[in-house]
């Protein structure tokens, strides 16, 4: 099994989505009331790849992960609504993870996170928060074994849900 990752193109939408649908089954099957509600359409994933912030894991050439990283203030996390982020320093956030249904238990997760954080390293960054769904436990559970630290409950501005967030020192 050959494990790679790059930034995602247009041609791989189609692979992308169907990523997305068998999370989004999973998430359904968990009973996480998360994406849910179409969220991320083609559109959402069309603008991440307009501004490059979009990626692919590919598993022997086939789109089986997808994840964004986005550099700068996320206007989310700027005022939690219960508890706060142990750094001021600059941060990438770590958005719209998602993994195909065939790869599930093949360590993409782990392959991802350790991607994510070489591309912040490159690009001088030295912490990353990412933030999911209360319920989401299996999420909740990958994210504290990458490390990272739940310090704050933020609201997100699209739809006025709470989110579970955390960060990492890298």
């Amino acid at each position: 099994m050959n494990i790679t990752y790059r930034k995602a193109e247009e041609k791989d939408l189609e692979q992308i989505m169907k990523v997305i649908r068998d999370a989004q089954a999973t998430l359904k099957a968990d009973r996480v009331d998360q994406w849910q509600d179409g969220f991320p359409s083609e559109e959402v994933i069309l603008e991440d790849m307009k501004v490059r912030s979009a990626f692919v894991i590919l598993v022997d050439d086939v789109v089986s992960g997808f994840f964004v990283l986005a550099f700068g203030i996320e206007p989310d996390y700027v005022n939690p609504a219960r508890g706060a982020f142990k750094s001021n320093e600059p941060y990438a956030a770590i958005h719209r993870t998602a993994f195909s249904k065939e790869c599930k238990g093949k360590g993409l997760s782990h392959f991802m996170f350790q991607s994510a954080f070489a591309e912040i390293k490159k690009a001088g960054v030295d912490f990353a928060r990412i933030d999911t769904h209360h319920d989401n436990k299996r999420m909740r559970h990958i994210m504290a074994r990458e490390g990272f630290e739940e310090t704050a409950v933020i609201v997100l501005s699209s739809n006025g849900d709470e989110r579970v967030a955390a960060e990492k020192k890298l």
